[in-house]
Order: C-alpha cells, then structure tokens, then sequence
C-alpha cells in the first residue's frame, strides 16, 4: 500500500519513470533486501537521492529499504548516514554505489541532478 502512495505522489510529479520490470531487478540486484541493513521485512521504494532534493523516481535512484532505514535516512547524504550506522558494511556500500553509477550519475558524491545529468 505504501509504495502505491509512493508512486502516486511521482506520478503528480510527472517524473515517475521506474517500470515494474526494473523494481524487479532492482530487488533482484539486492537479494529482495534492505539494500543498506539486509532486512527482508518491510520492504519500500527508497530514493537515493532524496525526492525533497529533487531525487528522481527512476531506475538509477530508487533502492529497496526497509521501512526503518527509509525513515531513519530520510533526506540525509548517503554517505554521512550510512557510514554511522551500526550495520555499515563495506560490501554493501560498493554494491549500492555500483547500482546507483556513483561515478558516472553523482560524480562520486551525491548533488542535485539537473538536466544535463539525466543523460
């Protein structure tokens, strides 16, 4: 019911463009956990890059979270909150940041993106 609320809410925004097709692989990257905790309970829509600072709702932003870290990280730089959780793991911090194109999409660091990043 959440990620229907979720999903609504881009759909107004009109930048919704994260198909089922690739909320499945995106689960599947993640073995259908918390991409940050490794939870299987609760499982939401997650932006990477925060919806408030204009995260998009599109395959190279949205991670499965479980509902605790979704809320618990919410507008926060991925870095700075990550890296003080008591479930910080090395491993997963690269495999988000390979599924995200850290490098290529955020420039190594997380930053607004505007048209010119969208290619």
């Amino acid at each position: 019911m959440k990620k229907l609320a979720q999903k609504r809410r881009h759909q107004k925004r009109e930048d919704f463009s994260l198909t089922d097709e690739e909320w499945k692989e995106t689960l599947e990257y993640f073995n259908g956990e918390c991409a940050y905790c490794g939870s299987e309970k609760n499982i939401t829509f997650e932006h990477f890059l925060a919806f408030s600072k204009n995260g998009a709702f599109d395959k190279y932003n949205i991670i499965p979270a479980c509902q605790s870290c979704n809320s618990s990280k919410r507008d926060k730089e991925f870095e700075d909150w990550y890296k003080k959780k008591d479930f910080y793991d090395i491993s997963r911090y690269e495999r988000i940041k390979s599924f995200v194109k850290w490098g290529e999409i955020y420039g190594g660091k997380e930053k607004q993106r505007g048209a010119t990043d969208k290619n």
